[in-house]
């Protein structure tokens, strides 16, 4: 009905103007907030009206004359400036089950939207100096989904994985490693040896250990440059083996992990600056004292300067220190400028809250060195709060005083871990109960939905106990007469599971994946109705041992569902379960 709709908008408009273009993507068709007023409708007539020189109501009129034209049409009404509410035949609507078996997984998919495009997601991108924690967590899980919708409408998404493994910190790491390794060896170590820039966690000791299995006692009272180089590159190796045990256990799988030390090895921050400075856009310079900042701290240095103000930013960026050393900033140029080369003009960064600053300079960086080809989407999460029966809880006795991203999939499994990461708005922090998150309750919306599915299934398998059957052939559920399904429950599922394709596109292109399982948790809501009114019905309890061919029309519905369900569950990476169990 989606396509009718949009095909009678078209060719409306195409009555005031030939020339007129609109993308069929443009038109937004949806559920009335009043189901009373029809199944589907439109705001079309608003949003073209004024480019097309006519009233809203004119193109609204002529919109509700084209549809009327279509058979599966009952009527149409315009509603304010221009709703258009469409009532379709429940026959329209039966026929879809069959679609929806059919095209199987394939029934959310719209190809046209990404046309196969390029796009790279890089997500969670954690220092590789310390284990994941739950802000991880959220970013993993986000990241993975958005990847996941944006491939059911055509992209081809490369999920990347930024390793900061330049700087600093890697050197307070290993020298963190260093001071345990001789620990180990009998070195009597104290807790004033580590200051404020080094590592104190439990890691840190099995890294240590793991250095005293490979090497020995070989830098022992050697001086750091012996050991520092070599330990820091095993130290990295080490957290990043952690790293990566850890978004596997969470169902997370990168496609690409990119270096920031081999970037600036191959010279990219040099190859990026040379782009900005045939633009224009380098220049030595003093930036203003930051808001907040007092006199006493702040001193006036000149460094060399990106000219971001002229993309959009709020302020310039320093790219070189006064003492010659790359900023951050310097690094992520020289990235971008990598994913740019390798072909991806459209690109998505997921980040935390408190990098709301890097938004604007991120956009200014890729607009500058694509020549303004390239388009970078930031979304930021906000914290998640983690709750015991409704009291704070700090499970981590790690020194950092963090909940790790393992020691959370230990406790409640992957499949919990990820809805309650992506059940809220990005923009919402999260509530993460570790009581209520694996509570066998239909309050919990997980199991809400999973227990829709394995009821199902079980529906499917008592069937073939009662006709004494092996299978149900898909052949069968698509050949049954399925005019008994006449119930406006049955109907209203029908109409709920038709907007499906629509649901993960919007998803999708606005990059919120809390849509999906908001989503399923009516689709779980109208069966689980279902069931129960069976209880009460016979005319709509799924099994009928006296009819076999209202049984397979019931069951038909059924499977449209359990594929709708299915695909849903794993779109947010999560097992569809074919029965419940405590265990």
């Amino acid at each position: 009905m989606l396509q009718i709709v949009r095909n009678a908008v078209l060719t409306a408009i195409n009555h005031f103007n030939h020339d007129f273009i609109v993308s069929q993507n443009e038109i937004l068709v949806e559920r009335p907030k009043d189901v009373t007023l029809g199944d589907v409708c439109t705001n079309a007539a608003m949003v073209f009206a004024k480019r097309l020189g006519v009233t809203p109501h004119d193109l609204a009129d002529a919109i509700c004359h084209e549809l009327l034209h279509n058979p599966n049409v009952l009527d149409t009404s315009i509603a304010g400036y221009g709703f258009v509410n469409i009532k379709v035949c429940n026959d329209y609507w039966r026929s879809l089950i069959n679609r929806i078996i059919l095209e199987g997984n394939n029934f959310s998919i719209t190809n046209n939207i990404g046309n196969n495009n390029k796009l790279n997601i890089e997500f969670v991108s954690a220092n590789p100096t310390g284990p994941l924690h739950t802000g991880h967590a959220r970013n993993a899980v986000f990241g993975s989904v958005a990847s996941n919708l944006l491939e059911k409408i055509g992209y081809k998404v490369t999920r990347e994985f930024y390793i900061n493994d330049q700087g600093n910190q890697i050197k307070h790491l290993a020298r963190s490693v260093y001071l345990r390794y001789i620990e180990l060896l009998g070195e009597i170590i104290s807790e004033d040896q580590f200051n404020s820039d080094m590592y104190c966690g439990l890691y840190i000791k099995a890294i240590a250990q793991k250095v005293l299995d490979k090497y020995g006692d070989v830098f022992l009272n050697k001086p750091e440059s012996e050991w520092l180089d070599i330990l820091c590159n095993f130290s990295i190796n080490c957290m990043l083996d952690n790293i990566k045990s850890d978004l596997d256990d969470l169902g997370v799988v990168m496609d690409v992990y990119t270096s920031e030390a081999e970037l600036c090895r191959k010279g990219m921050v040099n190859e990026a600056l040379d782009i900005l400075q045939q633009h224009g856009d380098i220049y030595e310079g003093i930036l203003p004292k930051p808001k907040g900042t007092s006199k006493e701290d702040w001193e006036e240095r000149p460094q060399t300067l990106f000219k971001s103000t002229k993309y959009g930013d709020d302020v310039d960026r320093a790219i070189k220190k006064s003492d010659g050393t790359w900023t951050y900033f310097a690094g992520d140029l020289a990235y971008h400028l990598d994913k740019i080369r390798r072909g991806f003009n459209k690109m998505l960064l997921v980040l935390g809250a408190d990098h709301n600053g890097y938004v604007k300079r991120m956009k200014a960086a890729v607009s500058a060195l694509s020549n303004s080809q390239a388009d970078i989407e930031i979304r930021l999460y906000q914290l998640v709060n983690f709750l015991e029966n409704g009291k704070p809880v700090r499970m981590s006795k790690r020194k950092g005083q963090f909940i790790t991203l393992k020691e959370v999939v230990d406790r409640v499994g992957k499949d919990v871990t990820r809805f309650m990461m992506v059940s809220r708005h990005h923009d919402v922090m999260i509530d993460f109960d570790f009581v209520k998150a694996v509570e066998f309750s239909m309050d919990n919306p997980l199991f809400y939905i999973q227990y829709a599915h394995a009821r199902i299934c079980s529906v499917f398998k008592y069937y073939k106990e009662i006709f004494n059957v092996n299978d149900i052939s898909c052949r069968e559920l698509l050949q049954v007469d399925k005019s008994s399904l006449i119930d406006d429950n049955e109907i209203n599922l029908i109409k709920q599971l038709s907007f499906w394709p629509e649901q993960v596109k919007s998803a999708a292109l606005a990059i919120e994946p809390h849509r999906i399982p908001v989503y399923l948790r009516d689709i779980a809501a109208s069966f689980h109705s279902l069931w129960s009114k069976g209880k009460s019905e016979e005319q709509l309890r799924f099994i009928n041992k006296n009819d076999k061919e209202k049984t397979l029309a019931k069951l038909s519905l059924l499977k449209a569902t359990q594929i709708v369900l299915s695909d849903g569950l794993k779109i947010l990476g999560i097992t569809p379960l074919l029965e419940m169990t405590k265990d």
